[in-house]
């Protein structure tokens, strides 16, 4: 995902119906402020990790059973200008 400020980028993933665990990495890039990451399996929020400027990035595992469509969103915590890119990897099982 490029470009993250404060305005929200987002994701979507298809997984329809067909997979029970998502496992999600959240990795740096290139971050010069505090970055939310969001997902959603309709409206309701299933997990939400935190990156820094001088974190590793996360891998969380997440419960996705009957979730046709999960949306992803990442923005800056606070409300700064800035220009910053993450990698979201994951696989379904």
């Amino acid at each position: 995902m490029k470009e993250i400020n404060t305005a929200a980028k987002e994701v979507t993933l298809k997984p329809e119906s067909k997979h029970q665990p998502l496992e999600l990495s959240v990795l740096p890039v290139s971050i010069t402020k505090d970055i939310s990451v969001k997902v959603f399996n309709d409206e309701v929020l299933l997990k939400e990790v935190f990156l820094s400027p001088n974190s590793s990035g996360q891998t969380v595992t997440l419960d996705i059973e009957g979730a046709k469509e999960l949306k992803m969103t990442a923005k800056f915590v606070n409300l700064v200008s800035g220009d910053d890119t993450i990698f979201l990897s994951g696989t379904y099982k």
